[in-house]
């Protein structure tokens, strides 16, 4: 007699790891993150998205990641302006590099959905398909051992 549950084995098997790379992919969506995959390991990692700005006149550079300030450049001239006008140059530069980072992250969250398919969607999907395969084989294997019992309990 011909054992088909190895088949259906291995068919569950392959399903639940799909998922579960699927699952990956959408903890990593969430978080910002790229998604894991076998062709990472040979990849540098990403960088992360930064802005850049200035103030009105240029006298103050700023650059800026997820909210934190990466560097800051004063052009020693504005010094001879005061502190008041110093700090109201840099929150200018700041505030311009946060803008900046924002166009690129709402550019970047863009491109990405249009890229990429709706991983609830799939997850959905795929897990209605994995449920009703395993049900049709389940009872495809138990009418083929039902059938093969009779031909057997005949032949004795």
């Amino acid at each position: 007699m011909t054992d088909y549950t190895n088949g259906l084995r291995g068919f569950d098997h392959m399903l639940t790891e799909t998922r579960q790379q699927l699952a990956r992919m959408r903890a990593a969506a969430a978080t910002g993150a790229a998604a894991p995959s076998d062709e990472d390991a040979n990849t540098e990692p990403p960088q992360p998205l930064t802005g850049q700005g200035s103030d009105p006149a240029g006298w103050v550079l700023a650059t800026v990641s997820a909210g934190q300030l990466q560097s800051l450049t004063v052009d020693p001239r504005l010094l001879r302006e005061g502190t008041e006008a110093v700090c109201e140059q840099i929150i200018a530069a700041v505030n311009d590099a946060f803008a900046d980072l924002g166009l690129h992250t709402r550019a970047g969250s863009a491109q990405e959905s249009t890229d990429v398919p709706e991983t609830e969607q799939l997850a959905a999907s795929l897990a209605d398909l994995q449920d009703e395969s395993m049900r049709s084989m389940a009872m495809f294997t138990q009418t083929l051992t039902s059938a093969l019992d009779r031909i057997q309990s005949r032949n004795r």
